[in-house]
């Protein structure tokens, strides 16, 4: 019997992948657990929409991480260090970057740095993974103070 999968489920599939399976598991468990539901035509169609709505929100995040990748590359953020002759005095942290980019009401978290960072003097590129498909290589600048 061939279903349509609600969620995901191990060794079985991804949630709206269809799955042929025995009629006894179809019946008594993925569809009973509302894990799945049957194959028909009317169901077909109602996944074919559903995927086509997933699709285009899936497009306009994108789209939208896309233009917001453009905004944080187009101007470098710029940090000071108290520093004497020898030595600076702290570093700029995950949150100082970010609490720096939201200023402007942008909405990134501190999760979406790929790596951690501690910067010192200089100048460095941050990645800011804005989508799985769109990461922004912000310039830091640091200088001292």
């Amino acid at each position: 019997m061939k279903v349509i999968l609600l969620e995901d489920i191990a060794n079985l599939g991804k949630k709206n992948d269809i799955v042929d399976v025995s009629d006894g598991y179809a019946k008594n468990f993925l569809i009973r657990q509302k894990k799945a539901v049957a194959l028909t035509s009317k169901s077909q169609e109602v996944l074919n929409k559903d995927l086509a709505i997933l699709q285009a929100q899936e497009q306009q995040a994108i789209l939208d991480a896309t233009l917001l990748k453009d905004e944080l590359e187009q101007k470098p953020l710029h940090f000071f260090l108290k520093t004497n002759n020898l030595q600076t005095f702290g570093s700029i942290s995950n949150k100082q970057i970010i609490d720096e980019i939201n200023k402007d009401q942008k909405l990134v978290i501190k999760h979406m740095i790929t790596k951690p960072h501690a910067l010192g003097i200089g100048e460095h590129i941050v990645e800011i993974s804005l989508h799985k498909k769109v990461i922004a290589k912000v310039n830091v600048i640091v200088s001292k103070e």
